[in-house]
């Protein structure tokens, strides 16, 4: 039979265990933010350009690193799309270019997010049927007469 005592009893001196106790604490993980902006790439060079509007309309999709997607949101009038308070872990991060155009960036963009840290992902489009001067985007065949 175990009896208990509703208040504690002072020894003076302390008993000691051969396990520890569990005490219950929180602890916080700094999140981490990923955003970017699409822009219209005019020049079609892959960078953003003085001069070069934001382009509002792009479906960005954040995954996990299997490919599942996660959150979704969609550009606005700025181009701007962000991803608040996400915990450490590696993410993939999606542009879906809106109709009219196509990418002068890669689509997808693997990023390891650290604790506490601010990601950048940028995009560019072009619009379809604006004049492409040296560029070839479909595929080219190596010693084709």
């Amino acid at each position: 039979m175990t009896v208990t005592t509703p208040t504690p009893t002072v020894t003076g001196e302390p008993t000691w265990t051969s396990e520890p106790t569990a005490t219950p604490t929180e602890t916080t993980v700094p999140t981490g933010e990923i955003r970017g902006t699409v822009w219209e790439d005019i020049n079609e060079n892959g960078q953003m350009d003085l001069g070069e509007p934001p382009l509002s309309g792009a479906r960005i999709i954040l995954r996990d690193e299997m490919g599942n997607p996660l959150q979704e949101t969609i550009t606005g009038e700025d181009g701007f799309y962000s991803f608040p308070d996400l915990l450490p872990n590696t993410y993939i991060v999606q542009e879906v270019d809106p109709p009219g155009y196509f990418s002068t960036t890669v689509n997808s963009v693997l990023v390891e997010l650290e604790a506490g840290e601010l990601a950048i992902v940028n995009f560019g489009d072009k619009r379809l049927g604006g004049s492409s001067w040296g560029i070839i985007h479909l595929p080219a065949i190596i010693g084709a007469p």
